[in-house]
């Protein structure tokens, strides 16, 4: 998934019955699409949920990453998030990849790279049925 797609994910997006959560909006109108939930992205989503639960964002329409109120305490729900730039470079620092962008992790030359620095998780890649050659 893009940033742009998790971004304006709405929970009325999200199935948590059928684990599949409906993509409206993605780079490309063409883009929209339903993508099956695998069973850590199930758990995943579950936390994002609550979390969200917890910033006010409760109604179908809202969003799953509700807007940070700049100017005073708390979330607009009914905003998406504009970006996580900070808190991305953050985490990546922390986690000693420096750099590291949110895609290149499906990038075919970072992959054994990335298996070195984990070796207790294999990154594979991902097989896209959906675009022709």
């Amino acid at each position: 998934m893009h940033g742009v797609e998790l971004r304006n994910l709405r929970l009325q997006d999200i199935n948590l019955e059928t684990k599949k959560i409906a993509i409206s909006r993605s780079k490309l109108s063409t883009s929209t699409r339903t993508v099956v939930m695998t069973n850590d992205a199930y758990k995943a989503v579950l936390r994002l949920v609550d979390r969200a639960a917890k910033l006010n964002a409760t109604k179908p329409k809202h969003f799953l990453f509700p807007y940070k109120i700049r100017k005073g305490i708390g979330y607009d729900p009914s905003k998406p998030v504009k970006g996580w730039r900070t808190a991305w470079r953050k985490l990546t620092k922390d986690a000693g990849l420096p750099g590291f962008r949110f895609m290149t992790s499906d990038t075919p030359s970072l992959r054994p790279m990335l298996n070195l620095a984990h070796p207790s998780r294999s990154f594979r890649p991902k097989l896209d049925t959906s675009r022709k050659g």
